[in-house]
């Protein structure tokens, strides 16, 4: 049994499909670095402050381990889109996949971190409000950043069955893939 050759998608919505996938993975990766160098100096200018109050102050901060979690995973993040850029998709796959994981437990560990604040400076309005919004922030985070990335590193999963050598895979939900046929126009 072959299949109809009417059946099979041309040669240029082929590329068509490329080009969005391409487009995809530019657009994708924009987001990553934005929210990774944005995330890197905040959590940086965060840890500092914790390691001096750990140093200085003699006390005990949460956010003096939580804090280097976030700043490794963003530090991955950004050496998966560099190797994205020079177009290295095993390393790409490699540092996306443990930024993806890692970025997830450390929003989750930096929220529980400002939800302890919250917790601890309830006779401080102006410091309990800020430590709730934090928390917030990194809480609602998880939801943005943990399926960007999660479908960041998945554009690169190679195909591991032989059979499918020469398949285009470009690992977006059917509804996604638009392909127009430009040879009958």
């Amino acid at each position: 049994f072959r299949p109809s050759h009417a059946n099979m998608p041309s040669r240029s919505s082929v590329l068509i499909s490329l080009e969005k996938q391409q487009k995809d993975k530019t657009k994708l990766s924009l987001r990553i670095k934005i929210y990774c160098a944005v995330e890197l100096l905040f959590c940086t200018a965060m840890w500092l402050w914790s390691m001096y109050r750990v140093i200085f102050d003699g006390r005990a901060d949460f956010g003096a381990l939580a804090f280097p979690l976030a700043i490794i995973a963003c530090i991955l993040g950004l050496l998966s889109i560099y190797y994205y850029n020079q177009k290295m998709n095993d390393r790409t796959r490699y540092f996306g996949q443990i930024h993806c994981y890692l970025i997830v437990v450390a929003h989750f560990l930096v929220a529980v971190y400002y939800v302890g604040g919250a917790i601890q400076s309830s006779e401080q309005d102006g410091l309990q409000i800020y430590f709730a919004f934090m928390a917030i922030v990194f809480a609602v985070g998880i939801l943005a950043v943990g399926p960007w990335s999660y479908r960041w590193y998945k554009l690169f999963i190679a195909l591991s069955n032989a059979n499918d050598y020469g398949r285009l895979e470009d690992n977006t939900e059917p509804h996604d893939i638009t392909t127009v046929d430009v040879t009958n126009t």
